[in-house]
């Protein structure tokens, strides 16, 4: 009886800890995506003036300044036609390599 004390104890302690690491990861993440969220949509004065404050009103010119001034448009394109290209690719080569593993039979394949 005293043995299963200790391991319903040892299991709280585990349990516990594996809470505290998830909590310490989720706000490692969430923190730094909420500061540059905020960062985003505040004037350029706001931000250099405390970068830490919560903004008093959108800015929304910044995103379209990103745009524009970035070329943004552009690379997003490029991207577009890059995982497109990649895609075909894959399939070219994923669908008939399928095909034969499934069909054909080897040595070391389990039926």
């Amino acid at each position: 009886m005293n043995k299963k004390k200790k391991l319903i104890k040892a299991s709280n302690i585990y349990r516990l800890f594996i809470y505290v690491a998830l909590i310490t990861l989720a706000i490692s993440i969430i923190v730094p995506v909420l500061w540059v969220f905020m960062a985003s949509i505040k004037e350029n004065s706001e931000f250099y003036g405390n970068p830490w404050a919560i903004p008093k009103g959108f800015c929304f010119k910044n995103f379209i300044d990103a745009i524009e001034k970035a070329r943004m448009g552009e690379y997003f394109l490029n991207s577009i036609i890059v995982t497109s290209l990649g895609l075909v690719i894959l399939l070219v080569v994923a669908i008939p390599a399928s095909y034969v593993l499934a069909r054909f039979e080897f040595k070391g394949k389990k039926s």
